[in-house]
């Protein structure tokens, strides 16, 4: 990594800092900020908020702990974040340095490390090999550079005000429009590749070959049930309590890589007006070429722009797709305001350990990019794919997300396919997505759309 942090990349974390407070607090403050590189002989000056910071690279072994939250860049083995001295506030650790660390993509700029479909893994991260997936770290950074802030404005009569973005925290449910039929010849080629051990499966094969028998019959039959085609339930469910979603629609484009359907299909259009209707944002799930092509994400867009009653301004990535940081600028080029493919696929939580919208860093340019990240937060092929909870886990999970999110008023994303998990031997999955949404009315939680989110931000 860098040496210490310079001017812009100060900036870019300063830029996110201000958000949790009030704008004229911050405009009184600022100037009394100073940065310099830590040096244990210094003298603190006085009247000043000091951020010591650090010319050091990560190094596992150094990291320390306090109030149970990790120091990436220590300056000392002292066991608080800050202190008054003087008529200063002095930051004993370079904070600035760890948020950037972690908010910026930086871990992923550096890493080599892909998975089997070229993303960057979850147990490559610092936040899993920390154990604090589950925690927004970067909100506790925050949060603690904003108390120590309180206590300088105190000493020195300043009026301090915080801010937060939402007046509670929100969820905002999201739905992937991969597949809209479960009878084809390409599902039923997919099962057959799987009892023949061509494709795998986490099913038993006698399971696996049950469902070749379930798919043959409502293929020959031209069975009118269609289990993917479940966008009204997925609505009765939301709108008994108030709640709107975002759907994201995925193109036809590379055969069995994206999806089957075409935008301009009667029963598509159809969709997007009741969607419309409804209450609903529609958005563009880029297809595979798109996350590091830009003419092919242009003519998706245009694609769904010219089909859709709604002028989208929201994406999420086919298969978290995700390259990092050009797929971010050729969404923004595209003409798309915000993403919200960064979560983990492989595991539920903070993928740049942060419960609000933010800006990814282009280091190229060393400039913040325009484009807005909204956070996922947990995918439904997550927890019964990938991690193969049980009904009970997921529940618990969730919960204990829910909980860290509340703390900040952040947003809860959630993402859940249209007829997800039809075919799991375990009946109680496909119900998953009530129960989740029970959840969330329990704990108070709010909907919110991505696009409103994007308004609520410009209006800032």
């Amino acid at each position: 990594m860098f040496n210490c942090l310079k001017r812009h990349h100060i900036n870019y974390i300063l830029h996110h800092l201000s958000f949790h407070l009030d704008n004229e607090v911050f405009q009184n403050i600022k100037h009394y900020f100073s940065f310099h590189e830590y040096s244990a002989e210094r003298n603190s000056k006085s009247n000043q908020i000091i951020f010591n910071l650090s010319p050091h690279d990560l190094k596992y072994d150094e990291i320390i702990f306090i109030e149970n939250i990790p120091i990436l860049f220590p300056l000392s083995q002292k066991k608080t974040f800050y202190s008054i001295e003087g008529n200063s506030l002095v930051f004993h650790h370079d904070i600035l340095k760890s948020c950037f660390y972690l908010l910026s993509g930086y871990q992923e700029y550096r890493s080599t490390k892909k998975d089997k479909l070229g993303r960057f893994p979850f147990n490559e991260s610092i936040q899993y090999k920390l154990g604090v997936l589950d925690k927004p770290i970067v909100n506790y950074y925050f949060d603690i550079l904003l108390r120590g802030i309180e206590e300088f404005c105190s000493i020195h009569h300043i009026e301090f005000k915080q801010k937060n973005i939402f007046d509670n925290w929100k969820v905002m449910l999201t739905h992937d429009v991969d597949r809209i039929d479960s009878y084809t010849i390409y599902e039923l080629m997919s099962r057959i590749k799987q009892i023949s051990g061509l494709a795998s499966s986490r099913y038993s094969w006698f399971y696996n070959l049950r469902l070749f028998i379930k798919y043959l019959y409502g293929f020959f039959t031209k069975s009118k049930n269609n289990p993917h085609w479940d966008f009204d339930l997925i609505r009765k469910i939301e709108k008994k309590h108030g709640y709107s979603s975002v759907f994201y629609f995925l193109p036809k484009d590379q055969l069995h890589k994206d999806s089957y359907y075409e935008f301009d299909e009667p029963r598509i259009l159809k969709l997007f007006n009741d969607l419309d209707q409804d209450g609903c944002e529609i958005g563009l799930h880029g297809t595979v070429k798109s996350a590091e092509d830009y003419s092919a994400m242009s003519n998706i867009y245009i694609k769904l722009k010219d089909c859709s009653p709604q002028t989208p301004v929201g994406i999420r990535q086919h298969r978290l797709l995700f390259n990092f940081p050009e797929t971010l600028k050729i969404q923004n080029e595209a003409g798309l305001k915000y993403d919200t493919t960064l979560g983990f696929a492989g595991h539920e939580g903070f993928r740049n350990s942060y419960c609000l919208p933010f800006k990814l860093f282009d280091f190229e340019n060393n400039q913040m990019i325009d484009t807005w990240e909204i956070p996922l937060t947990i995918m439904d092929g997550t927890l019964f794919g990938y991690r193969n909870l049980s009904f009970e886990q997921a529940k618990k999970s969730i919960y204990n997300l829910i909980q860290e999110i509340k703390k900040f008023n952040g947003i809860f994303v959630f993402l859940w396919h249209n007829g997800f998990e039809v075919d799991n031997p375990d009946k109680e999955i496909p119900r998953f997505y009530k129960t989740f949404v029970e959840i969330i009315l329990k704990e108070n939680g709010r909907s919110i759309l991505g696009k409103r989110i994007i308004e609520i931000l410009e209006e800032d």
